[in-house]
């Protein structure tokens, strides 16, 4: 692979890393694209995830990425997602 070809797949696979990224934090997006400010993401940030702990309570997968014991590819990798 020439220097060129190896940038162009490092490239792609930071794109579709930022992509994937962006999708589980879009208020990040935003704060990234200059259109709210950093307490505004915060606050985005915050009732994000007391959603996705309301919609997952009891769920004994998400407790353990809670707590900081699993990573978020690791919770949805055991929820069959």
């Amino acid at each position: 692979m020439t220097k060129q070809e190896i940038f162009k797949e490092a490239t792609k696979k930071l794109n579709e890393k930022k992509a994937a990224f962006y999708k589980r934090e879009p208020e990040r997006k935003l704060y990234d694209e200059g259109k709210i400010g950093w307490n505004e993401y915060l606050k985005r940030a915050k009732e994000r995830e007391e959603k996705e702990r309301e919609f997952y309570k009891g769920n004994e997968n998400f407790e353990l990425y809670d707590e900081g014991l699993i990573t978020y590819d690791e919770f949805l990798e055991l929820e069959g997602k």
